[in-house]
Parts: C-alpha cells; structure tokens; sequence
C-alpha cells in the first residue's frame, strides 16, 4: 500500500506551484493530495487548524498516518500540524523552510510588517516564550521519523550543456527541457 502524502505550497503560492513535485511523487508511487486551500496567504494561525482537518480526514480515508511534505511557509504549516497532532503524521519533509527565526529573518518579512501589520519582534518574543522546545525537539516520534524516505531527486535529469562559443545544442530551459514542455527559441 503507498504511502499517503500531503503536499502544502510556500507563502503567496498555491497548488500549481507544487505540481511537478507532486507529479514525481506520484510517479514514485506515493498517493499524493493537493493542498487544495488557494493560495497561502501566510496566515498561519487561520491556517493551522484547517490543515490539521485536512490531515485529519486523509488519516481517516487512509486508516494510517499522512507523510507531509512542505514548501517554504508550508514546511513552517508541517511542522505545526504535526506539532498539535503528532498522531496523524508519518513524517516530515520540509524543502526551503527556515528552522528556526520566524518570518523576521526571511524575505517575506516586509509583507508581514506592512501589509499585515504584524509586529515580528513582538510576535519572536511570543514564539520563544510560548515554543522554546521547536529547534531542538522533532515533533514526530522517532520511531516513525525513519520509515520516511522520499526520493525527492527533482533536478535528476539529462539536458545537453552548451559550452562557450559553441554553436547549436539544446538551449531549452534544463527543467522544462527533462519535462519535455519546452520549445526551441527561434533562432
């Protein structure tokens, strides 16, 4: 029986974002599920409880726990699922999320500060008194953490390398060149 996995999308991002992961999982054999709540607008107090239901109802439909695989601010969204209900995760892969700081110490801090008007210190101080445990404790269990093995080898691929002043070859974008979605340029 495969695995169950969850698949959640980086801040201002939704489930196009996620979709060749999502399509290589799927061709590993793992049964993957959208994120399927729009675009993630980087709420997460509003977030965390609906992607806990979620996870929940894939736990029940499946009868076992769900591995979460996290983008960015939906690694952030794994690890606080699997924080508040350790017992419906498998385990946890987060790609691009920060360990430990918040959003103060990444990219998307203006965002907060400007258009949501959060305070990050105030909302840093909250995190360190309320969380002190989150960078030195794995909210999976052990036991469960080393049955979790992704082959997330998204770049393997072959694609021609142009050398300098080397005239012809493959001038496609490597990626969408592996995926086969690429047109030559006109050249």
């Amino acid at each position: 029986m495969a695995i169950p996995v969850a698949v959640f999308p980086g801040f201002s991002a939704g489930d196009l974002s996620t979709f060749f992961l999502r399509r290589h999982l799927q061709g590993a054999g793992y049964r993957v599920h959208r994120w399927r709540l729009g675009i993630n607008r980087g709420n997460v107090p509003a977030l965390v409880p609906k992607v806990v239901a979620r996870t929940e109802a894939r736990f029940q439909r499946h009868e076992e726990p769900v591995a979460l695989v996290g983008w960015s601010l939906g690694g952030v969204l794994a690890r606080e699922v699997a924080r508040e209900r350790p017992d419906l995760v498998k385990c946890i892969v987060t790609l691009g999320t920060p360990v430990v700081g918040g959003p103060k110490y990444t990219s998307t801090a203006p965002f907060y500060e400007k258009v949501l008007n959060v305070d990050l210190d105030a909302l840093e101080r909250t995190a360190s008194t309320t969380t002190t445990s989150i960078a030195v404790t794995s909210p999976v269990p052990e036991a469960r953490r080393v049955h979790c093995n992704f082959e997330l080898e998204l770049f393997r691929h072959q694609t021609a390398v142009q050398e300098p002043g080397q005239v012809g070859g493959d001038r496609r974008r490597p990626l969408a060149a592996a995926r086969g979605l690429a047109r030559p340029r006109a050249g």
